[in-house]
């Protein structure tokens, strides 16, 4: 949800600052908010991630056979992909957060 940031701060994502009265992404309940721009750009990634590989592929990606994918319940399915678009995403955001460090 965007709402104008009351505080100042830091991005979740980019950890670059956010004045006040900046449009920000924010979820209720939570602590600390996006850029806008970021925010996107973590769904794009998500997106791109989910895109990138089918669910039986990142399962024998995890080490599970195709005879142990049938045996395992649509809840843990679910929990392994999550995990590993998860996973994805953040060895993206790290990448671009050394390569800021590192000039």
């Amino acid at each position: 949800m965007k709402i104008t940031a009351k505080f100042a701060g830091k991005c979740a994502t980019c950890t670059e600052k956010i004045a006040v009265g900046e449009t920000v992404e924010w979820q209720p309940g939570s602590r600390s908010s996006q850029h806008v721009v970021c925010h996107a750009r973590i769904e794009a990634l998500y997106a791109t991630a989910r895109a990138a590989m089918t669910d039986a592929e990142r399962l024998t990606d995890r080490g599970y056979s195709v005879d142990e994918v049938t045996t395992l319940s649509t809840r843990e399915r679910g929990e392994i992909i999550a995990e590993h678009i998860n996973e994805a995403v953040t060895n993206v955001l790290l990448a671009e957060r050394m390569a800021r460090i590192n000039g």
